[in-house]
């Protein structure tokens, strides 16, 4: 494989409601799969070790990020980068919906999600405190920022990353299946027409990964999507289907974009910045 490119796994899930064990062991399969097909990362979607629809329950399945129980993630990702998505126990008994990035053998990242949505079936609120921080971090392919579901629909964030220098977004999600748009979910045309926008004026790559499956009558639709810096949808998951999905990502594409666009280059942040002091007073 030319070193330009990178090969992504993508891991269209549907965790266990509830069930910690299972969902590693099941997070270990499709992790060793990806190995043995040479994929560089792979994604697991939103809350991956435990299902959304936690309600009471976030307070017993809850998890220090250096818990003995995640030493797996830390140990396979000697092979390959590895995305989880947890319930974090965090600092003065609070509770956080958290992301952990595991490269090398080591926690190279711990997100925590800024917008929780507390409207419809969602009470995210209720249950987690927000996080407080956005960072970008170097990995073996470049700079990385996350972010998780309903961070990706507010572009200040994405703008972040962009103003620290993000070559990639990485965004885990349980959407859930809302409304049809000819074959389209239109929940889905949200998601995809945001990353089409990030990507092409960013100038980056940005990987999509939603969950599938049913918890409480509510199901989630899938449709994981990449979108490169040309702002092309170049991968795009099938809806309702669980799965471990690969493609190759031509990293190349990143300087070339930003060499014939130069949005970061004329981009002035410090203007930027006086212009939201302004509008705040």
């Amino acid at each position: 494989m030319d070193d330009r490119y990178l090969k992504i796994a993508i891991a269209q899930y549907k965790p266990i409601l509830g069930d910690i064990k299972k969902n590693i062991e099941k997070h270990i399969k499709l992790i060793n799969k990806g190995i043995e097909d040479k994929a560089s990362v792979i994604i697991f979607p939103e809350l991956s070790l435990t299902g959304y629809l936690l309600k009471d329950l976030v307070y017993d399945l809850q998890l220090d990020k250096n818990s003995t129980v995640l030493e797996p993630f830390k140990e396979l990702s000697e092979k390959i980068d590895i995305v989880i998505g947890f319930v974090e126990k965090g600092e003065n008994r609070l509770i956080y919906n958290s992301l952990l990035y595991y490269s090398k053998g080591k926690l190279l990242s711990n997100y925590r999600k800024l917008r929780l949505p507390n409207f419809g079936m969602f009470e995210e609120k209720r249950f987690f405190k927000h996080g407080e921080d956005i960072s970008v971090f170097n990995t073996s392919y470049g700079k990385v920022g996350t972010l998780i579901c309903r961070d990706f629909l507010f572009p200040s964030l994405a703008y972040t990353l962009f103003y620290k220098g993000a070559d990639f977004i990485i965004s885990i999600s349980n959407s859930p299946l809302r409304g049809i748009e000819t074959k389209e979910y239109q929940s889905q045309a949200m998601w995809e027409d945001a990353g089409k926008v990030y990507s092409r004026f960013f100038s980056m790559n940005v990987v999509y990964v939603n969950r599938v499956g049913f918890e409480d009558g509510f199901g989630f639709a899938g449709g994981s999507f990449i979108a490169n810096p040309e702002g092309k949808i170049i991968f795009k998951a099938p809806f309702l289907e669980e799965g471990l999905y690969f493609t190759d990502i031509d990293l190349s594409l990143t300087d070339k974009a930003r060499s014939i666009y130069a949005y970061y280059r004329d981009e002035d942040f410090k203007q930027i910045k006086n212009f939201l002091n302004e509008g705040l007073k």
